[in-house]
């Protein structure tokens, strides 16, 4: 089981806590919107250990938000070992939305070469499998989805608003860390440039 930063989970089961937390972590988020609408959607978020606070740290006093900048940080994010990255729905929403998204992203993954064809087919199949079930359900305002990446597995966490575990799935293979990595942080990702400009104050 990975280790969670304790930030993430106000209010979440006690058998899905942390036995001992990332006393020193950080996080960075954003508020995901569909923007020609003006619909809030989801909060957006990535936590991790205070040693990478200090590597995020050092470029956002040194630097502005440029794309330079922004590489910088992604490299660090990229590099980084452990990783919780966490959506939570702001409105009522279909799953399948979240999950074509997802999709989308891994495949913009596929196309810089974060990940392969195969890789790419193999996450997205799984991607498909675990929130099928759902369909009917949808996205409810404040379920929230983690992605814990660790060394050589990622573990997905669906929570419900009224905390019921929806599915918490492990997933083995280093494929997983960089296939979750692309979703959010990939050249072509549609979450990557706002989560990565909120490192800066006033992005």
């Amino acid at each position: 089981m990975i280790l969670l930063p304790v930030s993430a989970f106000a209010g979440v089961p006690e058998e899905l806590q942390p036995e001992s937390g990332l006393v020193n972590f950080n996080c960075l988020s954003f508020l995901y919107e569909v923007t020609f609408m003006s619909i809030d959607v989801a909060v957006v978020e990535v936590c991790y250990e205070d040693s990478t606070a200090g590597l995020i740290t050092s470029v956002v006093q040194n630097n502005d938000p440029d794309q330079t900048s922004l590489k910088n940080i992604e490299k660090i994010l990229n590099e980084t070992e452990k990783l919780v990255f966490s959506m939570t729905f702001q409105r009522d929403a279909g799953i399948d939305r979240l999950a074509k998204g997802s999709i989308k992203n891994l495949k913009r993954g596929m196309q810089n070469n974060l990940i392969t064809e195969n890789e790419c087919q193999l996450l997205c199949q799984r991607f498909e499998e675990l929130f099928s079930p759902f369909q009917e359900r949808g996205g409810i305002e404040g379920d929230r989805l983690f992605y814990l990446v660790g060394a050589n597995q990622v573990q997905l966490v669906f929570l419900g608003f009224d905390e019921e575990v929806l599915f918490d799935s492990l997933e083995e293979g280093e494929v997983w860390g960089r296939g979750v990595k692309s979703i959010f942080l990939g050249k072509d990702s549609k979450l990557r440039e706002e989560l990565l400009r909120a490192a800066w104050p006033n992005p």
